[in-house]
C-alpha cells in the first residue's frame, strides 16, 4: 500500500474536539481520519475498527466477553472498574441476566469470605460497680 501526504484547514474547536476523542480511544488522529475515509463509499456500512481498551469495552457492551475477562484482560482489579469505564466512554451496558445458580453460588461464596473476615465477639464483663462517697449536702 503506498501513502499520500494531504492537508486540509478545519475548525480549531473541531480538530480539539477530535484529538480528545483519539486520545480517549487511544488511537492516533492519523488512524482516526484514515479509517474514516477508507470507510467511505463502502456498501455494508461496516463499523470503524477499534483497537485495545475500547474493543474490549464494546465487546462486553455486546456480551461477547464477560465482566470479569474484561477486568483481567485490561489488567483492572474488578468487574466495577469495567463498568465505570464503560460508562466514561458512554458505552451501554447491557448484561444478560445470569443463570439463579451461578446468582446463588456468588452470593454464598460473597457471605463466606465476608465472614472469615470477621472478628468473632467476645462478650465484656460487666462492669464493676465501685462504692462512692455520698455526697453531703
Amino acid at each position: 500500500m503506498t501513502t499520500a501526504k494531504i492537508n486540509f484547514e478545519m475548525d480549531r474547536d473541531v480538530l480539539a474536539t477530535a484529538q480528545a476523542f483519539a486520545a480517549k480511544h487511544r488511537v492516533s488522529l492519523n488512524k482516526l481520519v484514515s479509517t474514516y475515509f477508507a470507510s467511505l463509499g463502502q456498501e455494508d456500512n461496516a463499523a470503524m475498527p477499534v483497537d485495545g481498551r475500547l474493543r474490549v469495552l464494546l465487546e462486553v457492551s455486546q456480551g461477547k466477553v464477560s465482566i470479569t475477562d474484561a477486568a483481567r484482560e485490561l489488567g483492572l482489579g474488578d468487574a466495577g472498574h469495567v463498568l465505570a469505564l464503560m460508562r466514561q466512554a458512554k458505552i451501554p451496558i447491557t448484561l444478560k441476566p445470569l443463570p439463579a445458580n451461578f446468582v446463588k453460588n456468588q452470593a454464598d461464596s460473597a457471605l463466606e469470605a465476608m465472614r472469615s473476615c470477621m472478628l468473632p465477639v467476645v462478650p465484656k464483663e460487666p462492669a464493676r460497680r465501685t462504692k462512692s462517697a455520698r455526697a453531703v449536702v
